[in-house]
Parts: structure tokens; sequence; C-alpha cells
């Protein structure tokens, strides 16, 4: 029969190993959205009358359709791969480690993930390995994203790798969120592609008219900068590079253009 003694030690033991698990439980890291490595080109699919000259607008899907088939080609499989993994519950590894990984199929690919998050003082490092098969056929685990974000997820970065075939550092993500201001900026860094260091940073901002933008940064420091209501889908563009002149070209809610200066 346990005394008084023996049983408020048993009861401490018992706190001291609950207090343990609580913390640890609650110093699991957040995992940053997969919004902040992705734009929003939703726009790109709006219909247009034939009858209408649309040049602003088209000007403006045509440039942002590049950017969107350059993430498509390139980083589509390691995002969709992140965004799958991140749906499931993390299992605690070691000296503040945490895994979170999932097996899915994408087409005739099978898909296995996993993501690493370590706490690392104030911020947190990801990892993110793929490796697949098809018809028999196994790729090894692959380091495809990797990255690091700020504990209270006000930004960090995501680097995103090429195919295991060509391991190279291919885009490097930017990005920040605060108080409902986001900015993603999206970099070739790849030092040997021909559109090396040209950009696309999106972003949204507290404008009731404008309430979204997006700037691309091309050949010879020439920039094209796109700003959009993602409601009405109003917008307007401006580039000299385009134009030939340093105004904005705007078009409205039917996607017609309209002079704005």
């Amino acid at each position: 029969m346990l005394n008084g003694k023996d049983y408020l030690i048993i009861v401490i033991l018992i706190s001291v190993l609950f207090s343990c698990k609580k913390d640890e439980r609650e110093s699991i890291p957040v995992v940053p959205p997969v919004s902040t490595m992705s734009v929003d080109f939703s726009f790109l699919s709006a219909k247009k009358s034939g009858w209408i000259n649309l040049s602003n607008w088209q000007y403006s899907s045509i440039s942002l359709a590049v950017w969107n088939n350059i993430l498509n080609n390139n980083c589509a499989l390691p995002i969709i791969s992140f965004e799958k993994t991140i749906e499931q519950k993390a299992s605690y590894l070691n000296s503040g480690e945490w895994e979170w990984s999932n097996k899915f199929n994408a087409d005739t690919i099978s898909i296995r993930s996993k993501l690493i998050g370590k706490l690392v003082n104030d911020s947190v490092e990801w990892k993110l390995f793929i490796s697949t098969s098809k018809l028999n056929v196994s790729t090894p685990e692959y380091l495809w994203i990797e990255g690091k974000s700020a504990y209270d997820q006000s930004g960090g970065w995501w680097l995103i790798h090429e195919k295991p075939s060509s391991p190279n550092p291919y885009i490097k993500i930017t990005w920040s969120n605060v108080n409902g201001v986001s900015v993603n900026r999206f970099v070739i860094v790849k030092s040997d592609d021909p559109d090396f260091g040209q950009y696309l940073e999106y972003g949204t901002k507290n404008n009731p008219v404008y309430n979204s933008y997006y700037t691309i940064k091309i050949h010879n420091d020439n920039f094209i900068y796109i700003e959009l209501n993602k409601q009405s889908k109003e917008g307007r563009i401006k580039s000299e590079f385009i134009f030939n002149n340093i105004d904005w070209h705007c078009w409205d809610s039917s996607l017609a253009d309209f002079n704005c200066n």
C-alpha cells in the first residue's frame, strides 16, 4: 500500500510526463500554407467578347501566361506534393524535428513525400523529399524543396530544385504575410538558364480599387507592372518595353480598354 510520500512522488512524475508531452505537442511548428509558393492566375481564364478591343488585358494575360507555364512545367509536382503532405498529421522525430508524410497517386505516377520541419531558434527549417514510381520504375528519394520560415509565419523563403535528372536550384521564392498583406517573389536562380535573374512578384494590398498586383522583370532590366481588382476583374498595365511610354493602360470589368490617364 502506498504511503503519502510515495503517492506524492507518483503524482509529481505523472505531472512531469504530461507536461513534457504537452510541451512537445505545443512545439509542433506551423507549416506555411501552399499560398506562399503559388500565384493566383485565375484572371487568365476570363472570357472575352470577340468584338471588343481587349489589347490591354491581352498584354497582361500573355505576360503572366509565360510565368504560369514556367511554374506549371517546373514546379507543379513538388508543390502538389507539398500540399498533399501537409494535410497529414505530424510525427515527432527528435531534437525539435517533426515529419509529415503521405503517399498518393497523380495520373499514372505513385508519389511518396516526406516533409521535415526543424525548429531553429525563432524560425523553422523545411525539407521536402519526394520519390516516385511509374510502371515499376522508381526514383530514389530526392530533396525537391527546402526553405525557412519565421516561427510567427510573417515570412520566409523556398528553394525549388529542378527534377532529379537535373538537380539544380531553379526558383527561389521569398514570401511575407503581415497584417493580411502578402508578397511572393519568384526568381529564376539557375545560373545557366537563359532567363536567369528574371522574376515575378505577386502580392495583395489594402486598396479598394486594385487589391492585387504583379511585377514582372524581364530581360535587360525591363519591367511589366500589372494591377488588378480580383473581384471586378478591372485592371491596368504599365510597361515602357511594351507601350513605349510610362502611362497606365487600363481595362474595365468587361475587359474593354479605356483611357485612365
